[in-house]
């Protein structure tokens, strides 16, 4: 039988291995047992890096997350997902237990987080949110030029009351030459 037990080190690192013997007696009988005690270091640098903004409906981008360090050395990896970062996670889905996770094609932004596990040990990762969006986001796959349909998430030019979306990672930037129309214009930090 293994128990996970959390021993206070008073902020030092253990890594030796340690016994404890253990002796029953009654007075007249006794039996003792050895217990091998075995430090394992807790897991850290379970982080998931957030994801560019995608495209609804399109062929998704891999989730990317550092590799873990601690535990045994040995780790399995459990991607849950929810509607909101408040509501209950569940199993991804798909190949979801891999380091790395990739979406099935989604209509609406989601969160993710990971969970991983080494020897006695687990960890959770922070959530990140997967923003989608449809009609509106840049994708700047053909060419620079705004007015070019297959430049927009969906092949929609935007119209006067869209909400437009240009972010970076994307082979081409936006140049507009002539009038172009939006809504609401929002710069991402890595546009």
């Amino acid at each position: 039988m293994f128990v996970n037990l959390s021993i206070p080190t008073n902020g030092k690192k253990v890594t030796e291995n340690d016994t404890l013997q253990l002796i029953l007696s009654d007075g007249i009988h006794h039996a003792s047992k050895k217990i091998i005690i075995k430090y394992v270091a807790i897991i850290e640098n379970n982080q998931i890096i957030t994801p560019h903004i995608q495209c609804n409906e399109s062929k998704p981008i891999p989730i990317k997350a550092s590799l873990p360090t601690g535990g045994n050395g040995s780790y399995q990896f459990q991607w849950e997902t929810a509607s909101q970062p408040s509501a209950v996670f569940k199993k991804a889905g798909g190949l979801d237990t891999i380091p790395e996770f990739v979406p099935v094609a989604l209509s609406d932004s989601i969160y993710f987080r990971r969970e991983v596990r080494s020897g006695p040990c687990s960890h959770i990762s922070g959530i990140v949110m997967l923003r989608v969006k449809g009609s509106g986001l840049w994708m700047g796959s053909h060419s620079s030029e705004w007015s070019v349909a297959e430049n927009w998430c969906g092949q929609h030019v935007p119209l006067p009351e869209t909400h437009v979306v240009i972010s970076g990672g994307v082979p081409f930037s936006p140049t507009i030459h002539g009038s172009a129309y939006c809504g609401q214009l929002e710069l991402l930090q890595d546009a």
